[in-house]
């Protein structure tokens, strides 16, 4: 071979190379015609896809024609979550339909529909442009995560809507999901997945296959909900219902990803344009709901972290938080613990306090992060809602960026706090205006309205004047006095306490749940003669209040006003004759006036209520025996332990009722059981050294007959019977001989 042909000559493996490039291109065109050719056929994939995470056992159309089948109004089974709305189901002509979806925040809580952003936006599109009819609605879910509002988007997606608002975010992790085996498949794997299923050939397989699931539901392995709402913080457990899952948490921002790419899909299906709106939450004076340890984290040092917050809470104040050693301890604290909610949640007050806000806007947002009751959507919810929009070349309004930057003109730190929020994430009749107002200048750069030569701020002051005018005060009022007591359920006292101080204000002491609310503070500071005014103040407003009337008769009871106390009791009794409570405050009024037949029937009562009410079992114990209805009483007694293996009364009292029986062996172990639970209980170490000494454990007697001495060493006989049992142990026989 010459040397000219050696150089024009090609190596093998780049022939090689070629042809598998060749062939591999072949097959993807073929894949391509028989993609489009299925699809022309009509054989395509679904306009949107099951969820494969979650499906909803029972669920219902949110809404239902009217009598005349030419409306639409929210089902009344519905209103629980949902703000009444009602439209055209053939939408008028030259008319513009907005649909906004979300949760609580699009609701409008703790307000409503008038005041939510939607109600703005539907105020406002009309000066903002006049040329077309606007038509705005609300179809915010309470406590709805991103799945189930995919579920309301897709039965909307039937009525020709324009826009589509998506506010989503905060609520992903209110329900419990258990992902079934999905928590073993690789994120990217389903990611992958999910693209597949959006082809007609990988839909053509399925079929051909039978592995779609039936009616397009949710797959094999995917969680079956409810068909509302049943939160975790729904339990009795609330709070404690939560935990540290990281994977669980990776999942639940897949799940999110999953449904805006479903609704991205759902509005391209209908012609109708999509908006996202990223979730903002309110970072100044929101404590985390829960926090935890980080994992490795010595105990000690644990100790240490919360010694040093507990001080905090205590004292509180700015001057303590830029203080050079609380910054230096708090700095120490996120450094070794960077988990824990609360230590960025202070250091974070600590940056501010000290002037260094963008530092101290980092370290509220990693509290908000690390919070264990996600009810705040965490920044990665922000950064997937963005990613999303940009993936499906949607509208997005990074509202959390824009409130910052809000916020920053008006307090000069772009941290949100109570100008725009009224707790953790529902915002101030204010601040929905103010989305409103920014979603229009959205749509204007979308070019989804052309603003009219009106939009200015002299005529938007002029809409709000009229809205606000409109609004009823009493709801007004009560929206805050029942987010107040959420938040106080919550543990979040403080921010319940200025929510009551307003909603007071605001009805010049005219709402009576705020003063049911002001009764519960003042009854927890020991000011019970203020509690007792309040709750008078409440009943004088609403009569009919069970709650206060309840707390009235449980506060008089504590003071021992018997008599009032009895009234009070009668009268929640009216209200409702199975409150439980009162049947057992009752009880203890009756045994009081020495009425105890009529007494132990109270606290039968109350136990056919509620068979492990623990003091009605314990009461009736202690009653049954006074009248030596000895069987019975043990019966009760035992109950009550039962009831609460832990609590100190009835072993107690079980003692006392074996030691009176002679079954002191028996006795002893009850007390032993009280002491150990309560080491400062006197009386149950005067009744163990008793028991002792009868048993022939003299010594041990004297140890134990000397303790209750120590704690009450005025009480003369406990003194008398510990001299008696050191006389009986020095004349004692020596065991062993």
């Amino acid at each position: 071979m010459s040397a000219n042909d050696r150089s024009t000559a090609r190596p093998p493996h780049r022939s090689r190379g070629r042809r598998l490039l060749t062939q591999l291109g072949i097959g993807l065109a073929a894949l391509i015609v028989v993609e489009l050719a299925l699809r022309a056929t009509g054989l395509g994939p679904p306009a949107t896809l099951a969820d494969p995470y979650v499906g909803f056992d029972g669920s219902r159309p949110l809404f239902l024609p009217d009598a005349t089948g030419n409306f639409l109004q929210t089902a009344p089974y519905k209103l629980r979550h949902f703000n009444d709305q009602q439209f055209a189901v053939q939408k008028p002509a030259n008319t513009v339909r907005v649909v906004c979806l979300g949760g609580s925040t699009t609701y409008g809580r703790p307000y409503s529909d008038s005041t939510s952003f939607a109600g703005w936006l539907r105020e406002l599109l009309p000066l903002a442009d006049p040329t077309r009819n606007w038509e705005v609605i609300n179809a915010g879910g309470v406590s709805y995560a991103s799945y189930r509002v995919a579920a309301v988007m897709e039965e909307l997606t039937a009525y020709d809507p324009d826009i589509f608002v998506l506010y989503t975010g905060h609520n992903e992790f209110l329900e419990e999901r258990t992902y079934a085996e999905l928590q073993e498949t690789p994120s990217g794997l389903l990611a992958l997945l999910s693209t597949l299923r959006r082809t007609a050939l990988f839909h053509l397989a399925e079929r051909t296959l039978g592995t779609l699931p039936a009616d397009n539901g949710p797959p094999e392995g995917a969680s079956l909900l409810p068909g509302e709402v049943r939160t975790l913080l729904d339990r009795s457990v609330g709070l404690d219902a939560y935990s540290r899952d990281e994977p669980l948490r990776v999942r639940i921002f897949d799940h999110l990803r999953l449904n805006l790419t479903r609704m991205a899909d759902l509005a391209a299906a209908a012609g109708s344009e999509l908006v996202l709106v990223t979730p903002a939450s309110e970072l100044t004076d929101c404590r985390p709901f829960k926090s935890e340890h980080s994992e490795g984290l010595s105990p000690e040092r644990a100790d240490a972290i919360d010694a040093l917050l507990a001080g905090l809470e205590l004292t509180g104040g700015e001057e303590l938080l830029s203080h050079a050693d609380t910054v230096a301890a708090l700095s120490a604290a996120v450094r070794d613990d960077p988990g824990h909610a609360l230590s960025w949640y202070q250091w974070g007050r600590s940056l501010q306090a000290t002037g260094k806000s963008d530092q101290a806007l980092a370290a509220l947002r990693r509290a908000r992060d690390e919070d264990i009751v996600p009810l705040r959507a965490p920044s990665q919810v922000r950064d997937i809602v963005v990613a999303a929009a940009a993936e499906a070349e949607l509208h997005c309004l990074d509202w959390e960026t824009r409130l910052g930057e809000l916020t920053q003109e008006l307090t000069g730190a772009a941290i949100p706090g109570s100008d725009f929020f009224l707790d953790h994430v529902h915002m101030t009749i204010d601040g929905n205006r103010q989305l409103a107002v920014d979603l229009i200048h959205s749509f204007s750069t979308a070019a989804l309205l052309q603003l009219s030569s009106g939009w200015e701020p002299g005529a938007i002051a002029a809409v709000e004047t009229t809205v606000l005018a409109g609004l009823d005060l009493h709801a007004h009022v009560a929206a805050l006095s029942r987010l107040a007591a959420v938040l106080d359920w919550a543990g979040k006292r403080d921010e319940a306490r200025e929510l009551t101080r307003r909603a007071l204000a605001d009805s010049g002491g005219g709402d009576a749940m705020a003063l049911w609310q002001e009764g519960n503070y003042r009854r927890d500071d020991g000011d019970a003669v203020g509690a007792i005014e309040s709750y008078q103040a409440a009943l004088a407003i609403d009569p009919g209040y069970l709650q206060a009337q309840a707390n009235l008769a449980g506060t008089l009871m504590a003071e021992w006003r018997l008599d009032e106390a009895a009234e009070a009791i009668e009268r929640t009794l009216a209200l409702d004759p199975d409150h439980v409570e009162s049947h057992f405050l009752m009880g203890i009024v009756l045994e009081e006036w020495g009425q105890r037949r009529e007494s132990r029937n109270s606290f039968r009562r109350a136990i056919r209520l509620a068979p492990n009410h623990v003091d009605a079992l314990n009461q009736l114990g202690v009653s049954l025996l006074r009248d030596h209805e000895v069987k019975e009483a043990e019966q009760a007694m035992r109950g009550a332990i039962l009831a609460d293996p832990g609590g100190v009364r009835a072993h107690f009292n079980l003692g006392i009722l074996l030691s009176g029986t002679g079954r002191v062996d028996e006795a002893l172990i009850e007390y032993e059981t009280v002491v150990i639970t309560d080491p400062e209980h006197a009386r149950a170490w005067h009744r163990l050294g008793l028991a002792q000494a009868i048993t022939g454990l003299v010594a041990e007697g004297v140890t134990s007959l000397e303790r209750s001495t120590q704690l009450s060493p005025d009480n003369a006989l406990y003194r008398q019977d510990l001299e008696q049992a050191r006389t009986k142990l020095r004349f004692a026989v020596p065991r062993g001989r």
